[in-house]
């Protein structure tokens, strides 16, 4: 919940202009059940993925979203 109300600390891709990452996650994100599990199976397809681009939260958000899928998001 913290997360969803909170902005990114950098850029989630190199170079963008600040006024459009800069904003509440919320705003570019959907923060629901089927996203987020959706987000996580990709990485178990391919774990390497995880540590592909690097996300603001950090890498534990990934791991846990793969995590999650894999335990079948329940």
């Amino acid at each position: 919940a913290e997360m969803i109300q909170s902005q990114p600390l950098f850029s989630p891709i190199e170079g963008v202009d600040e006024s459009v990452w800069k904003k509440d996650c919320k705003t570019c994100h959907q923060w629901n059940k089927d996203r987020m599990c959706g987000q996580g199976a990709t990485y178990v397809k391919d774990p390497k993925n995880v540590l592909r681009v690097p996300h603001p939260f950090g890498g534990a958000l990934k791991i846990a979203l793969m995590r999650w899928a894999k335990s079948g998001c329940q």
